[in-house]
């Protein structure tokens, strides 16, 4: 998942998600497994679903399947991998968004309250008769 949050492209991210699963895919090609990750955490099957298997002719992975029987179709996860990371790191980046404002949010409000009090500090020595010795 790092590998692909971290390459840089001039597409930005969208781009840099693409490029790792077809780098992933390429692997996949040359030794069978390499998305087996993604398809057991995302529940997922290949980068854009079952046909890219069926495509080059690679029988199904168990780790397309939603139960043990690969055989029967509705057992298989139809999207695809690339599709659910780009949902999951959407959902995370609402999640980060949300946070973030929360946070700006309170640090306007603790520059207010502490302009405030400092007004209210400098306002009051101003007025005080008291001399300190």
């Amino acid at each position: 998942m790092s590998s692909m949050a971290s390459q840089g492209s001039r597409d930005g991210l969208a781009g840099s998600i693409e490029k790792g699963f077809k780098e992933l895919w390429e692997e996949e090609l040359r030794e069978p497994g390499a998305l087996a990750y993604y398809e057991k955490w995302l529940h997922c099957c290949g980068v854009n679903g079952t046909a890219d298997y069926i495509a080059i002719k690679h029988p199904v992975p168990k780790t397309c399947c939603a139960e043990e029987n690969c055989a029967v179709a509705e057992n298989l996860y139809a999207e695809g991998c690339e599709a659910k990371f780009n949902s999951y790191l959407a959902s995370k980046m609402l999640t980060f968004n949300i946070v973030n404002s929360l946070l700006i949010f309170g640090e306007i409000g603790a520059a207010v309250f502490g302009w405030l009090l400092f007004s209210n500090l400098k306002n009051e020595s101003r007025r005080s008769t008291l001399t300190w010795i």
